[in-house]
């Protein structure tokens, strides 16, 4: 490549056409290498840093039952959601349902599988105790979770018995589950 006088004039501006080139070039390429540092050292930071990191609500998609809701609102017992939580210390998901058996049968509340909001199912749970007619009772159920994971889904199975077994088997899609501690 032959070199042309204007490669190494001065512009008007006091700046000669290689300098100017070799600026842009250099803009073009430090700039995005720029954004990506301050970008890692942010998460290094923000990860590492003092304090730590806090611990995020797990929140759902709306139609999922939260405290105070019905888990299974087809069933003559009302099984009321009383109490949801992650502990952050271990990442235990604990529920408590309060049943009230206002059927002519005995009752029973059996909480088995959570599916996280990954699809990974985690198995655990509890069981009430048979429930009379008229009678109230209370299950909770304890899983633990892969740390982060939050809880999407229960598989609940509710059994009313007078002689004959009915059995109502539903996957309830959880609502909003708060962590607590940590």
């Amino acid at each position: 490549m032959s070199r042309t006088p204007d490669d190494e004039a001065e512009r008007p501006g006091g700046i000669s056409r290689r300098t100017l080139i070799r600026l842009l070039v250099g803009l073009g390429i430090g700039i995005p290498i720029l954004i990506e540092t301050l970008t890692l050292l942010g998460l290094v930071g923000q990860q590492f840093g003092p304090g730590g990191t806090e611990t995020p609500t797990p929140t759902f998609g709306p139609g999922g039952v939260s405290v105070g809701g019905e888990l299974l609102p087809e069933t003559a017992a009302a099984d009321t959601l009383e109490s949801a939580t992650i502990s952050a210390e271990g990442w235990t998901f604990a529920m408590t349902v309060a049943v009230d058996n206002r059927s002519d049968r005995t009752y029973e509340l059996r909480l088995r599988t959570v599916t996280t909001d990954a699809g990974e199912r985690v198995p655990g749970g509890g069981e009430s105790d048979p429930i009379p007619p008229g009678e109230s009772g209370s299950v909770t159920g304890r899983w633990d979770l892969p740390e982060g994971a939050s809880p999407a889904s229960v598989d609940v199975v509710a059994l009313s018995r007078d002689g004959t077994v009915t059995k109502v088997e539903e996957t309830v899609k959880l609502g909003s589950v708060p962590v607590s501690g940590g």
